[in-house]
């Protein structure tokens, strides 16, 4: 299902621009990610999340959205998906995860 979400939240944001429609299916998959316990889906929930807040222009909810992924990424030695986050997230983040 997450799966299902992830692609149609990605197809809804990345083509046409329907931002509100990936941001609702993202937090459709959040919910679900949560009520199963799937710490790695979260995880990409939230780093998509951080995008589209990026593409929204809403730098606060991006950041917060990316270093909450970063957490779980880096908790579950995730490391080429913590790695591609900290390239995403200010200097002053990357020093204060690491």
């Amino acid at each position: 299902m997450r799966e299902v979400l992830c692609r149609w939240s990605s197809a809804a944001s990345k083509p046409w621009g329907r931002l509100d429609e990936a941001m609702a299916l993202h937090k459709k998959e959040e919910a679900i990610c949560e009520e199963l316990g799937d710490r790695s889906g979260l995880g990409f929930c939230y780093a998509n999340l951080g995008l589209l807040y990026r593409q929204q222009g809403d730098g606060a909810n991006s950041t917060a959205s990316l270093k909450k992924a970063l957490a779980i990424f880096t908790e579950l030695n995730m490391v080429r998906q913590r790695d591609a986050l900290l390239s995403l997230l200010p200097e002053s983040t990357n020093s204060e995860q690491v």
